[in-house]
């Protein structure tokens, strides 16, 4: 809609009285013409007098209230950009950081009181039989880490049937000389009663 609505509108233009007089004392006027037969929508317009503003048009006629046109300075408008790029990039930290953490939470470091012995004993021990003693379950272990002077492994094994735990036993990695593979005979704590014995090394804890 250009500066002078009164150009694209279907519209019989007559001059007033009332425009003349406001001339006659260097007033401003309500508008350049009366509008007798307009089809525009009431609505807020560029003023024909001031293109700065805007003037409300109320169907039919100009009124007296009207208002500094709105507009979006270059500087406004770089603020509003920067504010949205500022908020996507907050978003996108927080994002990444919490993605970090949740990566350090499922693979972490090592535990600190897993020093390199009990690593050696965890990755050089396993289960070589899961058998019954008569009616008592047992574990057999064997590692191929040797014992030291001191050591005290225990190795936790888990008694399942059919893939459910039923219970666990603990024992001592032992050897007759600092030469020979240590062993050990893990049983449950408690009585069991299994149908389809398995067994599975749950951890080993070297003091």
């Amino acid at each position: 809609m250009g500066t002078h609505l009164f150009a694209s509108l279907p519209a019989r233009l007559e001059v007033s009285g009332d425009y003349i007089e406001r001339l006659r004392q260097n007033k401003r006027p309500l508008g350049r013409a009366t509008v007798t037969s307009v089809t525009q929508e009431p609505g807020w317009y560029p003023d024909p007098d001031d293109p700065s503003r805007t003037r409300w048009w109320d169907g039919g006629a100009w009124t007296q209230v009207d208002r500094p046109t709105e507009r979006t300075s270059p500087a406004k408008v770089m603020l509003i950009v920067l504010a949205i790029l500022t908020s996507v990039a907050v978003v996108a930290g927080v994002v990444f950081f919490a993605f970090i953490a949740f990566v350090l939470r499922v693979s972490g470091p090592e535990d600190p009181g897993r020093d390199a012995r009990q690593i050696l004993f965890e990755d050089d021990t396993e289960i070589t039989s899961c058998t019954f003693d008569g009616d008592v379950p047992q574990a057999d272990i064997v590692s191929n880490a040797p014992l030291a002077a001191g050591d005290i492994v225990t190795v936790y094994v888990d008694f399942l049937d059919d893939g459910e735990i039923l219970g666990s036993g603990a024992a001592q990695l032992m050897s007759d000389s600092l030469s020979e593979r240590p062993t050990a005979v893990v049983v449950p704590a408690a009585p069991l009663e299994i149908d389809n014995l398995s067994c599975e090394l749950r951890r080993i804890t070297v003091e």
